[in-house]
């Protein structure tokens, strides 16, 4: 019994890749530049423009960042009433704005502070949770889901506010320390005005000190509410209504919550491989009632997805679906044997580290439910970017259960392997995203060059990345309730981006004029409905990325005449 016990003891040391102090927040910070730096050059692509134009009106007004009119589903309208986000991140985004234009480079450096906090974030919740343990940093820092989603989107700033507030609210009730309170409640705020779901970023702290029978840390959440009321006071003096208000009266969610539901599985399973050094865990520490769950539970995602989306399922979206259901099984059968480990789980900062690790672990779950419950009911669509915040808590509940269960050399080397891949799935999807992005950029700027002496005006149609490159260009955006092309002009249509709506007879008086084909390089797609990838949103059976070695297209433009 002693010896399996050292063993045990040692094994989990190995595991856990514990560091000192000071090199965890080194770890940290060189995790989030290889995670953006390589990025830094990538074109904008999906919200981006209107998160450029929210900065824009922020440099010419800080007190009206959604002024003016937006032309976003091919009809102009006030911009208060097409962004569907709080404003918080144009405001970080604006000095640089200011400093260095509006270049992606410039913008993308921006969003590098987020990435940062999120990686110090992450290294004080693993001291906390996962006593100083490495993994956690490396696999949450290192997943596709934050590495393909650096652009200019709301997400990653949300998560990093989101882990910092639980971050010191959590150290502020374990020390007692109301400046860690109030910093960790006005942060939960910051959360709220960098996208309206951080407003479960209240919820998750509340839940820490309530699992305690503690009250006295509740007193400090109101603190938070702050900067959301004074913004919601600016919009009910500007517009006459609140934001949120207006957004929660016109949005819906557009599917049957099973396919959300199932897409959630999947957007979890390819964006954390912790899976296999977990799942060898419990079978090398003895667990088969824990193991037997998380393969049950993992087979049942599998089956339901099969079932609900008919023969049209493919192979790699029931892998992943799989990997989800096994991932939060295990986890969910490990929280229900919390406190019977060989070591201490936590960082030792209170007893009841020591004595009962089930109440942290109640937490981690608690927080990765919220998140991952409001993606499926809440959001009108499922996609990646909605779930990045349960990936702390996910990596956290991984890392404390491997250590539970005793870890031992095949486990690190399963550990390593998963990160590895991770690593490698990360960067290779975050190439194949920034290229699909850029052909954007690309055409624009050759046809912007080709068509400078045209004696007519050039209009286009679709949005994403593509409606700030060609408003660059000078092109106009086709609008229902504007003025429409006229005879001699050009319109310039994208196939694979939303177009909006199109005046009624538009298309009956266009004659093409040209077609031009961007290939897709083959091997991994981000954004592709023949390869079946659709990292930005997720509907069917579609996973984030997929593997195809076919050759498709990236992107078809075809340029019209008005003849009539």
């Amino acid at each position: 019994m002693r010896k399996r016990r050292t063993k045990n003891a040692g094994g989990a040391r190995a595991a856990r890749l514990r560091l000192p102090a000071l090199r965890l927040p080194l770890l940290a910070l060189a995790c989030a530049l290889l995670a953006g730096l390589p990025f830094l050059g990538k074109a904008y692509t999906v919200d981006d423009p209107t998160f450029i134009r929210v900065t824009e009106n922020i440099l010419e007004n800080p007190l009206r960042p959604l002024a003016g009119t937006w032309n976003w589903f091919g009809e102009t309208t006030g911009l208060f009433f097409v962004d569907t986000n709080p404003p918080l991140p144009s405001y970080v985004l604006s000095p640089f704005a200011a400093a260095f234009g509006f270049s992606g480079v410039s913008l993308h450096a921006g969003m590098l502070l987020f990435l940062v906090l999120l990686a110090f974030s992450m290294a004080s919740l693993s001291r906390r949770f996962a006593g100083g343990s490495a993994w956690p940093v490396l696999f949450v820092m290192l997943s596709p889901a934050v590495v393909v989603s650096g652009n200019l989107m709301r997400d990653v700033p949300m998560t990093a506010f989101f882990a910092a507030s639980v971050a010191l609210f959590v150290a502020g009730t374990d020390r007692d320390r109301p400046g860690l309170l109030a910093a960790g409640a006005s942060l939960a705020g910051c959360a709220f005005l960098s996208k309206y779901s951080g407003a479960l970023a209240f919820g998750v702290l509340a839940a820490y000190p309530l699992l305690r029978g503690r009250f006295k840390p509740l007193l400090w959440l109101p603190l938070g509410l702050v900067l959301p009321g004074l913004w919601f006071a600016q919009n009910l003096h500007v517009h006459g209504i609140t934001h949120l208000g207006h957004l929660l009266s016109t949005t819906r969610p557009h599917l049957p919550w099973p396919d959300p539901a199932i897409n959630a599985l999947t957007a979890l399973g390819a964006s954390c491989l912790v899976l296999p050094a977990l799942l060898a865990a419990l079978a090398r520490g003895g667990h088969r009632t824990r193991l037997a769950v998380a393969l049950a539970t993992g087979l049942l995602a599998a089956l339901l997805a099969r079932l609900w989306h008919g023969e049209s399922v493919g192979g790699q979206y029931l892998f992943w679906t799989f990997a989800g259901g096994a991932l939060l099984g295990g986890l969910g059968a490990g929280w229900m044997k919390a406190g019977h480990g060989n070591e201490p789980v936590g960082g030792g900062q209170e007893s009841d580290l020591q004595t009962n690790p089930g109440r942290d672990d109640a937490f981690l779950t608690l927080w990765v439910l919220a998140v991952v419950g409001f993606s499926v009911f809440g959001a009108p669509f499922q996609a990646v970017r909605h779930l990045i915040p349960a990936l702390a808590p996910l990596c956290l509940l991984g890392v404390r259960q491997i250590h539970r269960a005793g870890a031992g050399r095949a486990v690190r080397a399963l550990l390593v392997l998963g990160l590895s891949a991770q690593a490698v799935l990360a960067f290779w999807a975050g190439y194949a995203d920034a290229r699909s992005a850029g052909v954007y950029r690309t055409y624009a700027q050759e046809a912007a060059e080709k068509y400078a002496g045209h004696p007519g005006r050039v209009w286009f149609g679709g949005h994403w990345g593509w409606q700030r490159y060609a408003l660059e260009a000078g092109w106009e955006p086709l609008a229902v309730n504007g003025p429409q092309p006229e005879k001699g002009d050009l319109v310039i249509l994208p196939e694979r981006i939303h177009r909006g709506r199109i005046a009624p007879g538009l298309m009956d008086r266009l004659g093409l004029a040209e077609k031009r084909s961007f290939p897709a390089a083959p091997g991994l797609f981000t954004m592709n409905p023949e390869a079946g990838a659709s990292f930005y949103l997720l509907t069917g059976p579609r996973t984030p990325f997929a593997f195809s070695w076919e050759p498709g297209v990236a992107e078809v433009f075809r340029v019209y005449e008005v003849v009539s």
